[in-house]
């Protein structure tokens, strides 16, 4: 009987063992949802959206974005100032562990700047997006955005 009992611990200690080690090796990362780029009329910029998820164990910086289908990607933020819309330029984004931001019609957004080849909608878009974290350990991450219509 205590052979058995011993045995069952050890089992169960294995597993939970096991299971530890699946959690604490999980991959950590980032990950995007909603990931859309409007097309606006004209060669003007363009603006890119999306929800981003922090879904490791500290804060990450969001600091730039690049495309081989864009000369210059920007982060920024739409503001109201006097009753007027203006855009702030922004050096960076912090985002929380497990929280999650989102980049929005008439908030943050990625500004797109001198498209080299003419979208249309549907196409698939690779946007590299390049975060930090406290150690100032950069990581790029890359996901494909969808180009959809200016309307909502």
């Amino acid at each position: 009987m205590q052979r058995i009992t011993l045995s069952i611990l050890a089992i169960l200690l294995l597993a939970g063992g096991l299971a530890w080690v699946w959690l604490v090796d999980a991959p950590e990362t980032v990950s995007i949802d909603q990931a859309r780029i409007r097309l606006l009329p004209g060669d003007g910029p363009q603006a890119g959206y999306f929800v981003l998820q922090n879904n490791t164990r500290q804060a990450v910086r969001l600091q730039s974005a690049d495309s081989p289908l864009f000369n210059r990607i920007m982060l920024h933020q739409t503001r109201i100032r006097d009753g007027q819309s203006q855009m702030d330029h922004l050096q960076g984004v912090e985002i929380t562990a497990g929280d999650s931001i989102e980049f929005a019609p008439g908030g943050m957004h990625l500004m797109m700047v001198g498209a080299n080849q003419p979208l249309e909608i549907g196409d698939l878009v690779p946007v590299t997006l390049e975060f930090s974290d406290k150690d100032n350990q950069a990581r790029q991450l890359t996901f494909e955005f969808i180009v959809v219509p200016i309307t909502p």
